[in-house]
C-alpha cells in the first residue's frame, strides 16, 4: 500500500445537541510511521465489517459530495479542500442526528496493488489508562477507537471514473445502530448496490474459491453447491432476500462464518452485499449445466452428470451421452442415412 494524501478533520458535537462545529485542519497530515500504522488497521478492520456495496447518488442537486469528488479528481479543488468540504456536508446531516455524536474523519488516498482508492473512515475516542514513566502514576487518556468502525466508505477510484459498478463499499449496521450512524451515508450519497445478477455471480465466484481454497474434496463442493441452491431457489419462490450469514452457515454449519470472514477478506475480488435478490440465471449452474458447440446446444443436470448418464473423456475432449432415448437414436440413425433397424 502507499498513501498518497492524508488529512484527519475533527468534528466536534455532543450526544442529544443539535450544536455541531466544524475542527478543520489546514494542512495535510504528514504520511510517516504512525499514519503508516493507522492506515493499515483501519483497511484490516475495514475489510472485515464492509456488508454493503453500491454507487454514488446520481442525484446532484440533492447529494454534493460527488460533486467535491469529481472537483478533486479534476483538480479544481485540492486535498485539503476536497476534505473540508466532505467534513461540512456531513456536519450538515449531524445537526438532524439528535443521538450521534462528532469525531474525527480521516481521509486517505491510496495505491494498493495498482488500485486508486479513497478511504473516509469516521473515528471516535476511548478512554484508556496509561502511565508516566517517571513518576509511575496511572493517568488517563485518549485513543482512537479503531475497532468500532460505524462509519466508512471507501471507493474505487478508477471504477468510479470509468462508470463500472459497484465502485462504492461502505459499512452498515443493522437496528438502532444503523439509525444512529445514517447521517454518515447520507452525507456521502451512498446508495445501496441491490443488482442481483452482479450479487449473485460474484457470490457464487467466492464459494468456488472457497472450497478451492479449503480443499474440500469433491463431494464436499457438490453438497455445498446443492446447498446453496436449494437455498437460493427457496428464497427466490418466496420473494425474500438471501444474506450472506445465512448462506455461510449453510456452507459450514460447524463454523458458520468462515466463509463470511472468507468474503470480507477477499472484499476487493469478491464484493458480495450482505443482502441480495437471488438471480436464477446466475445460480442455476449449481443445478443445471448448458453450453454450446459451434451450432450444437446442450443443457442437462448436474444429477446426470454424477450418475454418469453424462460423462466427459477429458482426455480426447469428448462428450459422452448414454442411454440415448428410442426416439433420439432413429433421429440420429436417418440423419446419418441409415434406417431406424439398421
Amino acid at each position: 500500500m502507499e498513501i498518497k494524501e492524508a488529512i484527519v478533520q475533527g468534528i466536534a458535537k455532543e450526544a442529544n445537541s443539535a450544536e455541531v462545529t466544524a475542527k478543520p485542519r489546514q494542512h495535510t497530515s504528514p504520511i510517516d510511521a504512525q499514519m503508516t500504522k493507522l492506515a493499515a488497521d483501519l483497511l484490516e478492520v475495514y475489510g472485515k465489517g464492509t456488508s454493503n456495496y453500491g454507487t454514488l447518488s446520481t442525484d446532484l442537486e440533492t447529494y454534493a459530495f460527488p460533486r467535491h469528488l469529481q472537483r478533486y479528481m479534476e483538480g479544481q479543488q485540492d486535498f485539503i479542500a476536497f476534505s473540508q468540504a466532505t467534513a461540512n456536508l456531513v456536519v450538515a446531516e449531524l445537526k438532524g442526528s439528535l443521538l450521534a455524536t462528532g469525531g474525527f474523519y480521516v481521509f486517505l488516498r491510496y495505491m494498493n496493488q495498482g488500485t486508486d482508492w479513497l478511504l473516509v473512515v469516521g473515528l471516535k475516542t476511548k478512554e484508556m489508562t496509561s502511565i508516566d514513566e517517571d513518576s509511575l502514576d496511572l493517568r488517563a487518556a485518549l485513543t482512537l477507537d479503531i475497532q468500532h468502525l460505524h462509519e466508512a466508505a471507501r471507493i474505487d477510484l478508477d471504477k468510479w471514473n470509468q462508470g463500472v459498478q459497484p465502485y462504492l463499499s461502505f459499512i452498515k449496521r443493522s437496528g438502532r445502530q444503523d439509525d444512529v450512524t445514517k447521517y454518515f451515508r447520507k452525507a456521502l450519497g451512498c446508495t445501496d448496490y441491490t443488482d442481483a445478477k452482479f450479487n449473485t455471480e460474484t457470490a457464487t465466484k467466492a464459494i468456488d474459491a472457497y472450497c478451492e481454497q479449503n480443499a474440500l474434496p469433491a463431494e464436499e463442493k457438490r453438497e455445498v453447491r446443492a446447498k446453496v441452491y436449494a437455498y437460493f431457489e427457496e428464497m427466490r419462490e418466496a420473494n425474500e432476500p438471501v444474506t450472506l450469514t445465512a448462506m455461510s452457515a449453510l456452507i459450514n454449519f460447524k463454523e458458520p462464518m468462515k466463509f463470511t470472514d472468507f468474503v470480507r477478506a477477499n472484499n476487493e475480488t469478491f464484493p458480495v452485499s450482505e443482502t441480495f435478490a437471488p438471480h436464477k440465471r446466475s445460480y442455476v449452474r449449481y443445478h443445471r449445466i448448458s453450453g454450446t458447440m459451434g451450432n450444437i446446444k446442450v443443457s442437462f443436470d448436474v444429477d446426470d452428470v454424477l450418475h454418469e448418464r453424462v460423462d466427459l473423456d477429458a482426455e480426447a475432449n469428448i462428450l459422452v451421452i448414454r442411454n440415448v432415448s428410442a426416439r433420439l437414436r432413429e433421429e440420429i440413425l436417418k440423419a446419418k442415412g441409415y434406417g431406424a433397424a439398421e
